[in-house]
C-alpha cells in the first residue's frame, strides 16, 4: 500500500471532473498507483475480463482514503452506493466532494465533512484543500492543479519522507538516519 492510496466512487456521467481530478491527485501524490479510478481507457480502472466486484473490493480494501463524487447521478448509483457501504463497513477514511448540486445526499454522507468543489471559487483551491487533509507533502499543493510533473528530485523527497516516518515510528533509528541523510542530501529547492 502507498502512502497516499485513493479510491475514487463516482458516477460515469461525472467523468469529466473525475478524470481531471483523478489524474491531478496522481501528479500531486507521486504516480499512477496511489489513485484507483476506473473509467474506461482510465490508467488503473477495471481491465478487460476481470470481475467487476472483486476488482472493486480489492482496491477498497487497500486504499487509506476513500473519496466519494456528490452529484444526483452518483446517489443514485446503485455501485456507488455499494463502493460507500464497503469503505464505511472497513472503516477506511471517507471523504464527500461536492460537485454538482444534489438533494438526495445519503444520511451518512450528510454528516461528514465534506469539501466543496460545487461553490469554490477557484478548483485550485478545493484541490489544495483535498491534498492538505491526504496530508500530502508541504509545497506540493499546487503541481497537479497547475499540470507541472514533479521532478525525480520532488519525487524522491515525497516517497522517501513516509518511510522515514514509518522507520521512526517503528523505532527503527538505523534507518532514520540513513534515509535522513539521503533526503538531506536531496537539493535544497526540494526539502
Amino acid at each position: 500500500i502507498t502512502p497516499y492510496r485513493v479510491f475514487i466512487s463516482h458516477s460515469s456521467q461525472d467523468n469529466q471532473f473525475g478524470l481531471k481530478l483523478a489524474q491531478e491527485l496522481r501528479q500531486a501524490l507521486g504516480g499512477d498507483e496511489t489513485v484507483w479510478y476506473d473509467a474506461s481507457g482510465n490508467v488503473n480502472g477495471l481491465p478487460p475480463g476481470v470481475p467487476w466486484l472483486q476488482k472493486i473490493e480489492d482496491e477498497i480494501a487497500k486504499c487509506m482514503v476513500f473519496l466519494i463524487i456528490v452529484s444526483h447521478a452518483a446517489m443514485e448509483s446503485t455501485w456507488t452506493r455499494h463502493e460507500y457501504d464497503m469503505a464505511s463497513h472497513e472503516h477506511k477514511i471517507i471523504i464527500p466532494l461536492y460537485y454538482k448540486q444534489c438533494d438526495n445526499r445519503w444520511l451518512g454522507l450528510k454528516t461528514i465533512q465534506h469539501i466543496d468543489f460545487l461553490h469554490a471559487a477557484d478548483y485550485t483551491v478545493s484541490f489544495n484543500e483535498l491534498l492538505k487533509r491526504l496530508d500530502a507533502p508541504i509545497g506540493m499543493e499546487t503541481k497537479g492543479a497547475i499540470g507541472e510533473q514533479p521532478s525525480l528530485e520532488e519525487r524522491t523527497a515525497r516517497l522517501m519522507t513516509p518511510v522515514i516516518k514509518e522507520a521512526f515510528d517503528k523505532k527503527n533509528w538505523l534507518d532514520v538516519i540513513n534515509l535522513t541523510n539521503m533526503l538531506v542530501n536531496t537539493p535544497q529547492s526540494i526539502v
